[in-house]
């Protein structure tokens, strides 16, 4: 849903200019999330479902249930208790 939310701003946004995406966070992301998105030579292109143009399938979404990540700057550190960039 971000990517979608985040690729509607940037067709709206007259200065627009890279847009990142995450798309490999989770291996059941395409389980979950339904999407007309389309990529042509690295370009995202304007989606013509309606509203966002992704739907999450509530069903395969409740398989995998909110856990806490580990925050890494937490756990990151040098011998020195130094913060490492994970």
């Amino acid at each position: 849903m971000a990517n979608a939310a985040a690729l509607h701003f940037a067709l709206s946004t007259p200065n627009f200019l890279i847009q990142e995406d995450m798309l490999s966070d989770v291996p059941w992301r395409w389980d979950v999330v339904q999407s007309s998105l389309v990529t042509e030579n690295g370009y995202w292109l304007p989606a013509h479902a309606p509203g966002l143009g992704v739907e999450v399938d509530e069903v395969a979404a409740a398989r995998h249930p909110f856990a806490q990540e580990i925050l890494h700057p937490m756990t990151a550190r040098a011998h020195d208790g130094a913060i490492l960039d994970w």
